[in-house]
């Protein structure tokens, strides 16, 4: 269990349903993600236009103190929509807990 002092940020969460014949993406029922801990660092990448930097969102849910309860590990998959504080970001890997005594997803989103 990740200590509950570390847990004090919250987001919120849509599944990735799919795209429809305009290519508007649709998204399930938003849940609000309660007591979980968001790590950001900057990800520097190279194009063609030379070095651009972004922003990688790092996301503990952990199963003991996380919200909501009903979520397991396959409640996060890649594509789903996270909104955190003012920024729209989209789920790009999903990381369960190598340890079968320690019960969180760690995921990335951009």
């Amino acid at each position: 269990m990740i200590s509950s002092s570390l847990m004090i940020d919250t987001a919120k969460h849509s599944s990735f349903i799919g795209v429809d014949e305009y290519q508007e993406e649709s998204f399930g029922t938003e849940q609000t993600l309660n007591n979980i801990r968001v790590r950001t660092t900057e990800e520097l990448t190279n194009d063609s236009m030379g070095s651009v930097r972004k922003s990688l969102y790092t996301f503990y849910f952990d199963f003991d103190v996380s919200t909501p309860t009903s979520y397991t590990v396959d409640s996060f998959k890649e594509g789903d929509k996270i909104v955190y504080g003012t920024k729209e970001l989209r789920i790009r890997t999903v990381m369960p807990a190598k340890s079968t005594a320690l019960q969180f997803v760690k995921f990335t989103a951009v």
